[in-house]
C-alpha cells in the first residue's frame, strides 16, 4: 500500500503549554542522537568489513553475514539496541533504523553511476556513507500501530473548524516519559481536512490502519516551538477526495489509445484506434516557461492545468473511451542519470536540456489519470526515440520526431493491453 503526507502547521507558546515546549524539543534533540548512534555503528560495520551476528529464534542459530546484505527486519533486530539505548521508547528507536536502512540502501543502489570519477564504485559509497552528516534539523518521526493508528504521534479529534488535537509521547529525562496532548492547525486546503476527518472516522470504526507520523521543528526558541506533525496515510483515502470523475470504464471497453510523449519543452499527443491509425493528434508548447530562471512548479501546473482540459474534452465532450500510454517513469530515471554521469552528450545545449528534463512530469501525469479516472500503461522509453522502428514511423505517416515518439509509445501501449484483455 503507497502512502501520502499531510502537513499540520503546528505552533507552540510558552504563555499556553508551559515547559512542554521544553520537554518537545529534548525529545526531537534525543531522537536525533539516537539516528546518530545507528550511523555511526553503521559506519563501522563497513569501513572495518565486519561480519554481523544476528540470532535466529526460529531456527535457534546465529547467521553471520555483512550488513548491507541484511533485510529490513535483521537490520532492524541488530540496530535497534544501540538506538534505544538514547531513545528508550520502541515506536522512536525503530524508526532511527529505519532512517539509516533507507540512507544505507539508497547510496549502495547509486554507487554505479560514480564509476566515472573514482573507477571503484565500492570506494565511491565507502567514502560517501564515511561523509554522511545530519543536517540542522530535529525531527521526532514514530512508527504506525494498527491499534490506534499511532502509538507515539497520535491524531485524538478534531476540537474545532480551526485545531486537531494531537498526543505524543514526550522524555521528561533520559529514562522517563509520558503523553502529552496540544493543538495544531488544521491543513491549508480544506480537501486535506477531509482526508484527515476520514482517516479518524476510520480508525473509529475498528479498521486497522497504521500512519507513521512526525514532528518535524521549524524554528524554536526559549518561548515557543515552530513547525509541523507530518500524518502519512494511505492511498485509497487520498483519491477519495482527489478523483474529480468516478464514472471510468473497464479495459474491454477501451476503443483508443492515447500516446503521451513528454520532451524539454513540448509534449506531444497521438490518439490511435484498434487498428493503430492516428485519430487525433496536439502538441502542448512550453517554450516560454523553461528559461533560465523559471519557476518549475509554474511549469508543471501549467503542463497539467492543460492536459487536464485535453482529458476532459477528449472524455467528456467527444465521449471517447481511450487509455494513456506513456514512458516508464522509473525506467526513464535511470536513463537520464545514466546519460549525465556516462556523459553521452552531442553540445552543451543537449546537456542542459537532459538536466531541465524532469520525468516527474510524468509522474504527474499518471496522478492526474487517476483523478480523471482513465487508466495508464507504462511502457519501456528504450528506441522510442532513435531506433529503426522509430525512422519507419517517420517516413510511413509523415510525423516529426516527437510526434512520432508519441505514435511509438501508443502502439507499445496498445500491445500491452491486447496481452492484458
Amino acid at each position: 500500500m503507497s502512502y501520502r503526507t499531510i502537513n499540520l502547521p503546528l505552533f507552540l507558546s510558552i504563555k499556553r503549554y508551559g515547559k512542554l515546549i521544553h520537554k518537545l524539543i529534548f525529545t526531537a534533540n534525543l531522537w536525533k542522537i539516537g539516528a546518530y548512534s545507528v550511523l555511526d555503528l553503521v559506519k563501522y560495520h563497513v569501513l572495518n568489513n565486519e561480519d554481523v551476528e544476528i540470532y535466529k529464534k526460529k531456527r535457534n542459530e546465529v547467521r553471520k553475514c555483512k550488513i548491507l546484505k541484511l533485510s529490513w527486519n535483521d537490520f532492524d533486530t541488530y540496530t535497534y539496541p544501540y538506538a534505544s539505548t538514547y531513545v528508550p521508547y520502541s515506536y522512536y528507536a525503530h524508526q532511527c533504523c529505519k532512517l539509516n536502512y533507507e540512507i544505507l540502501h539508497s547510496l549502495w543502489e547509486i554507487k554505479h553511476m560514480w564509476i566515472e570519477e573514482c573507477e571503484d564504485p565500492i570506494e565511491w559509497f565507502v567514502t560517501t556513507l564515511l561523509n554522511v552528516k545530519f543536517d540542522n534539523w530535529l525531527m521526532i518521526w514514530s512508527k504506525g500501530d494498527n491499534r490506534v493508528g499511532n502509538h507515539g504521534i497520535r491524531i485524538i479529534e478534531k476540537v474545532n473548524e480551526k485545531f486537531y488535537k494531537i498526543s505524543a509521547t514526550l522524555f521528561i529525562d533520559y529514562e522517563r516519559y509520558d503523553k502529552f496532548e496540544f493543538l495544531v492547525n488544521k491543513p491549508k486546503s480544506r480537501r486535506f481536512d477531509y482526508m484527515v476527518q476520514e482517516l479518524l472516522l476510520r480508525l473509529e470504526n475498528g479498521e486497522k490502519i497504521s500512519y507513521d507520523a512526525k514532528i518535524y521543528i521549524n524554528d524554536y526558541g526559549l518561548e515557543f516551538v515552530k513547525g509541523v506533525v507530518q500524518v502519512v496515510i494511505p492511498e485509497e483515502i487520498w483519491w477519495i477526495y482527489t478523483v474529480r470523475d468516478t464514472e471510468g470504464y473497464s479495459l474491454g471497453e477501451i476503443e483508443y489509445v492515447l500516446g503521451i510523449d513528454v520532451n524539454f519543452d513540448r509534449i506531444n499527443m497521438v490518439l490511435i484506434n484498434l487498428n493503430k491509425d492516428i485519430v487525433w493528434m496536439y502538441t502542448l508548447w512550453f517554450k516560454n516557461k523553461v528559461t533560465q530562471g523559471y519557476c518549475s512548479k509554474g511549469k508543471r501546473g501549467y503542463v497539467i492545468q492543460e492536459l487536464h482540459k485535453v482529458f476532459t474534452e477528449l472524455k467528456n465532450l467527444r465521449n471517447l473511451k481511450f487509455i494513456v500510454a506513456v514512458e516508464d517513469p522509473e525506467k526513464l530515471s535511470y536513463l537520464k542519470y545514466v546519460t549525465i554521469y556516462k556523459g553521452i552528450s552531442g553540445s552543451a545545449r543537449f546537456n542542459r536540456r537532459v538536466i531541465w528534463f524532469r520525468p516527474k512530469t510524468i509522474e504527474e501525469i499518471v496522478q492526474l489519470c487517476k483523478q480523471h479516472s482513465i487508466h495508464y500503461i507504462p511502457v519501456n522509453p528504450k528506441g522510442t526515440t532513435y531506433s529503426e522502428e522509430h525512422e519507419e514511423i517517420m517516413q510511413k505517416f509523415g510525423l516529426d520526431r516527437h510526434m512520432a515518439s508519441a505514435y511509438l509509445i501508443a502502439k507499445r501501449g496498445l500491445e500491452k493491453l491486447k496481452q492484458i484483455i
